[in-house]
């Protein structure tokens, strides 16, 4: 079934926003294996150092924003030159904040107009960046996509990230809001915003700004959040006046504040860890979780007004997420990769008799080529050394021409000779490979068949050598045997009529010759035979090395590759998620009767099987591996479970396994409070925030967390608003919290923001002329009430 998700662009502005773009590009990579084609990525900053920045995905690849992911807003070289050339389009920028355009070599460097400065000087790239990045995901060609499913029809949704702490997000989100609301005007537009209490918690030097630069952007956005059409407009400057935008309505759909601590009074001191819960909300903005939008409730509750506190408008939210995840498909490489390492090393292992092998191979009756032990096989195989012709002497004149034709009548030809060792090498070759082809495909294959070789290569030495040791004390006979022949000749013709004895006695010298002969041919065969022998048996043990070592390096490899997946199966650093496959993901053990040798061989191609395995790559070697390990029923098993299948062992498990359900659902709801803290002051709005919950699981007909136990409705403490939506992903359970809206005045840390604000000696309002009109109307964070004794009696 194909996986719904919503168009939506997310857009990272300054560190703040990078970071938590980074992690959100993360996160759909590890839920979906890939980032969906309608979502896009644009992270926009004046420091290219934080383009730089990386993170490993679960499946150990490295994360990174693209450079089509990516839009700088330097200002090159002096700003001077550019205020100058533009400074009557430049009247929004402070009196008091030119100086500081100077500190723009690196950053804004904690100045919220340096931020606007840049983002003004870049304005056209920027738009141009904005509409490639909205057609790209808008693209016909989606729908063609058979993995994904537009969730809706309507326009793609904006969330826009960023820290109203620094200079470059906090000076850029507003100029930036209406410039979406310039080019996509029917895109709802969300904002999350990070308060300072984090990066107070992070660093002791260099925040003096971050809370002034705080206040002065709520106070900048809540005089914006509060427009109405019908008011009179206010105007942000460009440099080209056709960009100049006539501001007639609130900068965002809704506003996401996000501190650093929740109702729980647990506190997060690391920009990471809510770029982390950011990121999973954002994922979780773009699927399936039974609302049309998460955008939604803040936007009807803000437009309703019973939740304003006097004169002033209730537009902030917080939201809070946790995800419950078991990677069933991660456990299953890792019991896929582990049953590959463990097959290579039944492969490449064995326990078996080598020697009764080889020495049966020798002798039997296609090789026979033994000549040790009492056996001639080889020299036997050749000829006979028995000499064929008989000498016999005829007459006295031609005894030396008889002797020499008896020579070489009973001499072996060397064509017979070559015919014979030809037969025999081909023979052993043929029978070699059929050994070898027939032992390697085997249990322990790989080091039986190269054990094997080894030992017949050390028989065949020792024949070899034999043969060259009988041949050495053959060729030293004949000297003797020789000069026997030529006394005895001599005898012979001086008494040819009285030789009778030593003509006998010629007659078996020359037998004894000719043997000699004879054998020296058959041993030089032999020599012959044993080398080409030598030659096929090093052939054969190179390649069954070969593929010995290929296996090895693909097992060296296989290590590597289950130690990524293992870390990344088995991470729980996610401070906003659960990991139930944390523990387990170290514990899997491969069945060792699942994996059956001859089955992997006939799942090989080839007719040799494991022995042809060397002209294959590593990669593909792996490959081979990996598709028959997938076949076994344990990495099906893991493949096929998801969180809901876990949560029901648990259940089975009886009273310990529920208490284990129940506290891991606890953990998850209090994971997912909201970094959002407030308090009325005494004033009493008409209607309380909303409190809603979205949890997402795979079927929500058949969810452990929805059925009639109740476990999930029975572990919340005074919420009703719970909505559950199927997701169809199995692999996760995911918990989204919203609450609001409330008036910025009402949000912890303000006061200590506004006391700080009011020491800082540069502006931390991004337009001057917007400051002045806020001063004249008397515009003020807090609500002013209408009657001072009512204020009293609440008191």
């Amino acid at each position: 079934m194909a996986t719904k998700i919503r168009r939506s662009l997310f857009i990272g502005l300054g560190g703040t926003g990078m970071k938590a773009l980074l992690h959100t590009k993360k996160m759909f990579i590890d839920t979906y294996g890939e980032v969906p084609p309608m979502i896009g990525f644009l992270g926009i900053d004046t420091d290219s150092q934080e383009y730089a920045h990386t993170l490993k995905a679960a499946n150990g690849d490295e994360v990174r924003l693209q450079p089509n992911e990516q839009c700088a807003i330097y200002v090159q070289g002096n700003p001077r030159p550019t205020f100058d050339r533009n400074r009557a389009r430049l009247s929004w920028l402070p009196d008091e904040n030119v100086f500081a355009l100077k500190g723009m070599t690196v950053g804004a460097g904690q100045v919220r107009t340096n931020g606007r400065f840049a983002f003004t000087v870049n304005r056209d790239m920027v738009a141009a960046v904005v509409k490639d990045k909205l057609n790209a995901i808008q693209s016909a060609h989606i729908i063609n996509n058979p993995k994904y499913e537009l969730l809706s029809q309507a326009a793609p949704e904006v969330h826009m990230v960023f820290s109203i702490c620094g200079g470059t997000g906090s000076g850029t989100f507003v100029n930036m809001a209406y410039l979406l609301r310039q080019v996509a005007p029917e895109c709802k537009l969300c904002g999350y915003a990070v308060m300072p209490d984090v990066f107070h918690a992070m660093l002791n030097q260099g925040m003096e700004r971050v809370s002034p630069n705080a206040y002065g952007a709520l106070l900048d956005l809540d005089y914006l959040m509060s427009r109405d059409w019908t008011d009179s407009p206010l105007k942000l400057e460009y440099l080209s006046e056709n960009h100049n935008v006539e501001v007639t309505d609130t900068p965002f759909d809704s506003v996401v504040l996000i501190n650093n601590k929740n109702a729980n009074n647990d506190v997060y001191t690391d920009v990471a860890e809510l770029a982390e819960m950011i990121s999973l909300a954002l994922v979780t903005s773009s699927g399936d979780l039974g609302v049309s939008s998460t955008l939604d409730n803040f936007q009807v509750n803000m437009t309703q007004g019973t939740m304003d506190v006097e004169n002033k408008r209730a537009w902030t939210g917080g939201m809070g997420a946790c995800e419950i995840i078991y990677r069933g498909e991660a456990l299953a490489d890792i019991y896929r990769v582990k049953a590959a390492q463990q097959l290579i090393a039944r492969l490449t292992n064995s326990t078996e008799d080598a020697d009764v092998i080889a020495n049966a191979w020798i002798d039997s009756a296609d090789v026979k080529i033994r000549e040790n032990n009492g056996h001639d096989d080889v020299i036997d195989f050749i000829a006979d050394a028995e000499p064929q012709i008989p000498f016999n002497l005829n007459d006295k004149e031609t005894i030396r021409a008889e002797v020499d034709t008896n020579k070489s009548s009973n001499k072996l030809k060397d064509e017979a000779i070559n015919e014979k060792v030809d037969e025999l090498i081909t023979r052993v070759r043929g029978q070699l490979r059929k050994l070898i082809v027939g032992h390697i495909n085997g249990e322990g294959g790989i080091a039986l068949a190269k054990n094997i070789l080894h030992t017949i290569k050390a028989q065949v030495d020792i024949c070899k050598g034999q043969m060259v040791e009988e041949q050495d004390e053959l060729q030293s006979t004949l000297p003797a045997l020789e000069s026997n022949i030529q006394a005895l000749t001599s005898e012979i013709e001086k008494a040819w009529g009285r030789a009778k004895d030593a003509r006998a006695r010629l007659s078996d010298a020359m037998r004894s010759y000719n043997t000699a002969i004879r054998d020296i041919q058959r041993h030089n065969a032999a020599v012959t035979v044993y080398n080409s022998v030598i030659v096929m048996l090093n052939e054969n043990l190179n390649k069954v090395q070969a593929v010995e070592s290929l296996l090895n390096g693909v097992k060296t490899s296989l290590t590597n590759k289950v130690a990524k997946i293992q870390t990344g199966a088995a991470n729980n650093n996610c401070i906003f998620q659960i990991n139930l496959a944390a523990e387990e993901a170290k514990r899997i053990a491969v069945d060792a009767n699942e994996i059956i040798i001859s089955d992997f061989v006939k799942s090989l191609s080839g007719e040799f099987k494991l022995y042809g395995l060397d002209v294959f790559s590593s990669s593909e070697v792996e490959k081979m591996l990996l598709d028959y390990t997938s076949t076994l029923s344990g990495a099906n098993a893991y493949a096929s479970k998801g969180v809901e299948d876990v949560l029901r062992e648990m259940i089975a498990r009886g009273e310990s396994g529920i208490a284990d359900l129940k506290h891991n659902i606890k953990m998850a709801i209090a994971k997912s409070m909201p970094l959002y803290r407030y308090d009325y002051d005494g004033f009493i709005p008409e209607a309380q925030p909303g409190d809603f919950f979205y949890v997402g699981v795979c079927d929500k007909s058949n969810s452990i967390l929805n059925d009639e136990n109740k476990y999930f409705e029975n572990s919340l403490s005074g919420c009703n608003n719970i909505q559950f939506a199927s997701i169809g992903m199995a692999d996760k359970i995911i918990i989204y919290r919203q609450v609001g809206v409330v008036p910025v005045y009402a949000i912890e840390g303000i006061a200590q923001m506004r006391g700080e604000y009011k020491k800082c000696k540069v502006s931390c309002h991004i337009d001057a002329n917007i400051q002045s009109r806020m001063e004249r109307e008397g515009f003020s964070i807090d609500p002013v009430a209408e009657n001072n004794n009512d204020m009293l009696d609440l008191w």
